[in-house]
């Protein structure tokens, strides 16, 4: 593993926090104060898996040092990358996870996955899906990402 994708990686570890589905549900009765103060410092993101909480502040003062990263590293493409192939990069598959959901707060990219894509299902066969390695990462809407990383 080289310096940058170890780098990445203790990003990725600074600012999210993987919380189960079950937890994000169990919380939603919380008053409506609580609620805003999580808010207020975290942003939840759906990796379909669990929900990755951004912790916003100090996520914020590395996202430069994230894309520079990101740019300079041996992922060699992230547009289609799926979240298997970006964890045999990063070495664990959470963390790639937890990525792809940093990378959709800042803008770099959408996460695909089988509930946003076909929204009609139920939950038994968007984990069928998932599981199959239907969660990836989407750039093309994003023109400076939809490149190979070593190109720009």
């Amino acid at each position: 593993m080289t310096r940058l994708i170890e780098k990445i990686n203790q990003i990725v570890e600074e600012t999210t926090i993987s919380v189960p589905r079950e937890a994000v549900r169990a919380a939603i009765p919380f008053s409506s104060t609580i609620r805003q103060t999580l808010r207020d410092y975290y942003e939840a993101v759906d990796v379909h898996f669990f929900t990755t909480l951004i912790l916003k502040e100090h996520a914020e003062r590395l996202s430069k040092d994230l894309m520079y990263n990101l740019i300079r590293s041996d992922i060699p493409r992230l547009n289609g990358l799926t979240y298997v192939e970006l964890g045999d990069i990063l070495g664990r598959q959470d963390a790639a996870l937890r990525l792809m959901a940093l990378g959709e707060y800042f803008g770099f990219w959408r996460i695909a996955h089988p509930k946003r894509i076909m929204p009609n299902l139920n939950l038994s066969h968007w984990d069928s899906l998932a599981n199959q390695g239907m969660v990836w990462i989407d750039t093309s809407r994003f023109p400076k990402l939809s490149v190979p990383v070593r190109a720009m």
